[in-house]
């Protein structure tokens, strides 16, 4: 029982340092990348039909109207029309994007909340493991 009881709170110790450690550094990562994208503004948008080709517009907090051509797998992806919200980007407002946050920044920040979540749950079971009798 004691070589389990010390084999599992090695890897436990492990999994702490190493999960706590990386998903503390994918934060900081995260927090660079939400500072190098720059402020993105959200706006209300709307939809037009263009001589059959769809266009999406909308306007800055300057006053300024922008549009461009959706795709049909944007256009196929808005579901309602009337509650159109995009962000687009305070230095360059003729680019647009549904989401404030880009797919990379979302992938680091799930892989630093699973690492993060590991290294936590390794904590506890290290923390348990010292009232547990070998």
């Amino acid at each position: 029982m004691s070589n389990v009881h010390d084999l599992v709170g090695n890897l436990a110790e492990l999994f702490t340092w190493i999960g706590l450690s990386l998903g503390v550094v994918l934060f900081l990562v995260v927090l660079v990348m939400r500072i190098a994208r720059g402020g993105w503004v959200e706006t209300d948008a709307v939809v037009v039909d263009d001589f059959g080709t769809p266009q999406l517009r909308w306007m800055t907090t300057e006053g300024e109207l922008h549009t461009r051509h959706l795709d049909a797998e944007e256009n196929d992806a808005i579901t309602d029309p009337d509650e159109l919200h995009v962000h687009y980007n305070k230095h360059a407002p003729q680019h647009v994007r549904f989401e404030a946050a880009g797919h990379g920044e979302k992938v680091v920040r799930a892989l630093a909340f699973i690492l993060t979540g590991i290294g936590a749950l390794a904590a506890v079971v290290s923390l348990v493991l010292l009232f547990v009798p070998q």
